[in-house]
């Protein structure tokens, strides 16, 4: 090779490794990301072996926002113990702008675990999942059963939750 040659390829060389690493895009701590039945079947799938709490919440459900800091508090209180925390917005599809609205809580909420859209029908999701309409929360053991969360008469609906979340958490 050409001294010349030899130059212009160490000088190449040089500027490439000498050049600023781009800047890594960050993430945003409440992103919400659109899925159909089967995404949110895959995310529940994904965290097998740990404990999962699934809040299904609307924008205009008032106790879902309401009852929202309590479902961030048990999960910056119990992940380290294994719990993974999924929001469900079921929020109609068909409304434009209650995407962005459900976004605009969640990260307004501080929300920085796993967000999810469901893009179904309301008759789909009721059928598949069981229920008429938000708030409602799904806990899955470590073996990946569910159970719908129904508290007991005359309980606290996020002391009963904390209390049953706990008791999956102890369990191997």
């Amino acid at each position: 090779m050409k001294w010349w040659a030899w130059s212009f390829l160490c000088v190449g060389l040089a500027v490439t490794v000498t050049l600023p690493a781009p800047a890594q895009e960050t993430k945003d701590p409440a992103q919400l990301q659109v899925v159909k039945y089967g995404g949110l079947k895959d995310v529940i799938h994904k965290n097998r072996g740990k404990v999962i709490l699934v809040d299904f919440w609307a924008d205009y459900c008032i106790p879902c926002k309401k009852g929202f800091p309590h479902v961030i508090d048990m999960h910056k209180k119990y992940a380290r113990d294994g719990l993974v925390t999924v929001s469900v917005s079921l929020d109609p599809i068909d409304d434009p702008g209650s995407r962005e609205n459900a976004a605009r809580f969640l990260k307004k909420a501080g929300a920085d675990f796993t967000n999810l859209y469901l893009d179904e029908p309301v008759d789909v999701w009721q059928k598949k999942l069981g229920f008429a309409g938000p708030p409602c929360y799904f806990v899955f053991n470590r073996q990946g059963q569910w159970t719908k969360f129904e508290p007991r008469d005359n309980e606290p609906i996020y002391e009963a939750l904390d209390k049953f979340v706990v008791e999956r958490l102890r369990e191997k």
